[in-house]
């Protein structure tokens, strides 16, 4: 397979101008794209979906030659104050009307935070959760937009049998994944990356819609900080063995790298696939 590599807006200029003005001359084709970081002059919860910003959003992106892969908006769909997860849910939901507009790959979001570990993974919680993004995974089959949900450890969905249940739960054709293996190898599971990566593809690999290639080490008291992709512990190799065995090429981000790294970051990569 051939790859081509994206950056997230926001590590590559501080606003929407100066991150098309940089992307277009490093070369950078593929984005994902946190509209409410990047548009940072823009409230998008008092705009809501706006077709007139909308379009000339769209038009500077292909006039610089940008793809959105990933429509990013992160939000808490089981935060316990009952307006603040309506105001979370209805932002997600005017932004499909953006990623059908721009053309995304996928909208994607994490999965929230509780109060405790425990109460994150519990039963519970994981019905909350459901519950709440039903009507949006309905509303994203209606306008023909893909929705994908993120697994990390410390969140609701966290790890490769949690997300497999939930594409079983919903059953929809427009549920799909991002892969970030770093967000499921926390100093607890930091020993079971192999095993989270082989999970990962064995049970939902043709429904990785996007991968993060977020590279980390763990420093002695396990703390985790990040790369440049390629020079950690991500085992990068055996992701890029399993993404070949794909029947589609998944979008791929590299996050957490700042644009000054990006060309270090290719040269990385280049010498592990060649």
């Amino acid at each position: 397979m051939k790859y081509t590599f994206g950056l997230r807006g926001h590590d590559i200029g501080n606003n929407f101008d100066e991150m098309c003005e940089k992307a277009k001359a490093a070369g950078v084709k593929k984005l994902q794209f946190a509209l409410a970081k990047t548009v940072n002059d823009v409230n998008f919860d008092e705009v809501g979906y706006d077709e007139k910003l909308s379009q000339e959003i769209n038009a500077k992106l292909a006039e610089n030659d940008l793809h959105v892969s990933v429509l990013g908006c992160y939000i808490c769909p089981i935060h316990p104050d009952e307006e603040v997860l309506k105001s979370q849910l209805k932002r997600f939901e005017n932004f499909l009307y953006y990623a059908k507009d721009f053309g995304a790959d996928v909208i994607g979001t994490e999965t929230g935070v509780a109060e405790t570990l425990e109460k994150t993974h519990s039963e519970e919680n994981y019905q909350f959760f459901l519950n709440n993004m039903r009507p949006i995974i309905k509303k994203a089959e209606e306008l023909g937009v893909i929705v994908g949900i993120e697994p990390v450890y410390t969140s609701t969905i966290w790890s490769p049998q949690v997300m497999r249940r939930m594409l079983d739960d919903v059953k929809s054709d427009n549920l799909k994944v991002i892969l970030d293996i770093s967000n499921m190898t926390h100093a607890p599971t930091r020993h079971m990356q192999c095993d989270i990566i082989n999970d990962s593809f064995d049970l939902f690999g043709e429904e990785i819609v996007a991968v993060h290639l977020k590279d980390f080490t763990f420093d002695e008291d396990n703390r985790k900080s990040f790369t440049v992709a390629g020079t950690g512990e991500l085992m990068t190799e055996l992701i890029f063995d399993r993404l070949e065995g794909l029947s589609h090429t998944p979008e791929i981000i590299l996050d957490e790298t700042k644009l000054e790294l990006y060309e270090d970051s290719l040269i990385s990569l280049s010498e592990i696939l060649d």
